[in-house]
């Protein structure tokens, strides 16, 4: 089988004497001077995971910055309600195409969709709670029995009309799957929702695992998908399923 990581994917080179029709920033040579990052847990192997696997997470968010697609991109990994990842790269103002993202007038624009204003770790966090079947922190927020409504499943892999794929969708939240997922591959319990445009959010409650994915620019089809999807597997491949996961998603 052929990897897609393996795949050539020579570079677009940028036309001479005109505007680039990507809209591509600049991409620093040196990324840790555009790379911030904020508390993480330390021993990462108490939660089932590796340094090595986090490393590996987070370069595959540097290959899809690398793109210049994204002006900004920030990811924030929970497992087990521990932030084992939470880091952003690229800078807020000063190098998209017109900055139109932090103009006022476009967060505070209301617009047929959510209209939600966050950061990666508070929308990792979101779900977390959500992946914890409502409680989180000894409060709780929903009844287990709403969630598991809320991810019961409604359209199976029919071809989503914006997507142009085929989606397994629920009750406003869209589902993982064993291999066509905007959550990777093997991920048929999780549960999450793209935004504006390649913004992302789920739980996957096999894996004790939220996220909370932030990008600025918003394209919509461009040469990076591959970048974004196989950012979201790596997700998955370096948190692997637990030997026994929660049931309160599967319980009546």
């Amino acid at each position: 089988m052929i990897s897609l990581e393996r795949l050539p994917r020579p570079p677009i080179p940028r036309l001479p004497l005109v505007a680039d029709p990507l809209r591509r920033i600049r991409v620093p040579a040196d990324l840790g001077s555009v790379t911030s990052r904020a508390l993480e847990v330390a021993d990462v192997e108490a939660l089932g995971m590796t340094s090595a696997g986090v490393e590996r997470i987070w370069a595959a968010a540097e290959q899809l910055y690398r793109s210049g697609m994204y002006p900004a991109v920030a990811l924030c990994v929970r497992r087990h309600n521990q932030v084992v990842l939470d880091r952003a790269i690229g800078q807020a103002r000063g190098n998209g195409p017109s900055d139109s993202s932090n103009d006022p007038r476009f967060l505070t624009g209301v617009v047929p969709a959510g209209n939600v204003v966050t950061t990666a770790n508070e929308l990792s966090r979101f779900f977390d709670l959500l992946g914890a079947g409502g409680e989180l922190d000894g409060v709780r927020v929903l009844e287990s029995r709403t969630i598991r409504r809320a991810i019961s499943e409604r359209s199976f892999r029919e071809i989503d009309l914006t997507l142009l794929a085929p989606l397994r969708h629920a009750s406003g939240l869209m589902l993982g799957a064993k291999a066509v997922s905007l959550f990777g591959p093997d991920t048929e319990q999780a549960f999450g929702h793209l935004g504006y445009t390649n913004v992302l959010g789920w739980a996957d409650p096999e894996r004790a695992l939220s996220v909370g994915l932030i990008t600025s620019g918003k394209p919509i089809l461009h040469p990076a998908l591959a970048d974004l999807w196989l950012l979201a597997r790596a997700i998955g491949q370096e948190a692997p399923k637990l030997a026994r996961a929660g049931t309160w998603f599967t319980d009546e």
